[in-house]
């Protein structure tokens, strides 16, 4: 029967030892941790049989795991996705894995439910992102789609709008030199991309472009225009009139407002 020769501690690891073991007159060794040499009182010369030996190794392999599960999530929350990718990365056995994910779930220290919800109240306080956008980061941490939905709720329309509105608000100012028209289609599109719905868009958009008066198309199509004016400077008077107009037309503005533009400039020429 195999017995236990000798046990060594571990001084780059302190929480394991080296258990070196004779069976049959050859030596070999494994690793375990102090919790699972303790809670099975192993000693220097024990007869152990070989089928205790590897329920002792299989015990401390899936403790491991447990540990360094633990471990990882001592910095924040993490799905069980999240948990099942490091452990996998840490090269732990698929079986230990599942029976450390089902404990950890067990302990609580796992609960998607819970992790989505603290995610997305995070992104509501600290971010400007859209429903959308949390929809499919939740999405690649393995929640599933109806917990999602369903957390999704607290994100409540009146606060999307308000932020949206903010969003849409600081973008404007940076874009002076746009048309009405191309504004709005950049804006939309902006707040697409940070996964606003549409209909939290057109709810926080279309009031701010009601409001705005043609002064503010006026400055815009003069900016734009004298722009124009000078990149075609080359060309005669009658090609360059129309490349300006093109150019006008495809910056958003709107005919009447392009042939005002021209005829002014040229009378001011």
């Amino acid at each position: 029967m195999p017995f236990l020769k000798r046990i060594v501690s571990n001084p780059k690891k302190q929480n394991q030892y080296t258990i070196i073991i004779v069976e049959n007159g050859v030596e070999s060794d494994f690793q375990i941790s102090v919790d699972t040499f303790v809670r099975h009182n192993l000693y220097k010369g024990m007869e152990i049989s070989t089928q205790d030996l590897e329920k002792i190794i299989a015990e401390d392999r899936i403790q491991q795991a447990y540990s360094a599960a633990l471990r990882y999530l001592s910095y924040r929350k993490r799905s069980e996705k999240e948990v099942r990718e490091y452990l996998l990365k840490k090269e732990f056995p698929s079986h230990d894995i599942d029976v450390t994910i089902q404990r950890l779930k067990t302990d609580r220290y796992i609960d998607d439910r819970d992790f989505a919800e603290s995610y997305i109240l995070t992104a509501m306080n600290t971010t400007d992102k859209g429903v959308e956008v949390i929809r499919r980061e939740l999405e690649t941490k393995g929640i599933d789609s109806r917990i999602i939905s369903e957390k999704l709720q607290i994100y409540a329309d009146e606060l999307q709008i308000e932020k949206a509105i903010l969003l849409a608000e600081k973008y404007i100012q940076r874009k002076k030199q746009s048309s009405l028209k191309q504004l709005e289609i950049q804006v939309k599109d902006m707040l697409r991309r940070k996964g606003y719905p549409f209909s939290i868009i057109a709810k926080a958009v279309e009031p701010i472009f009601r409001e705005m008066d043609g002064d503010r198309e006026q400055e815009a199509i003069q900016e734009q225009g004298r722009k124009a004016w000078r990149k075609y400077r080359h060309l005669p008077e009658q090609e360059r009139e129309l490349k300006v107009k093109q150019y006008l037309y495809r910056k958003g503005f709107s005919l009447d407002l392009i042939h005002d533009f021209i005829h002014q400039y040229k009378d001011d020429m």
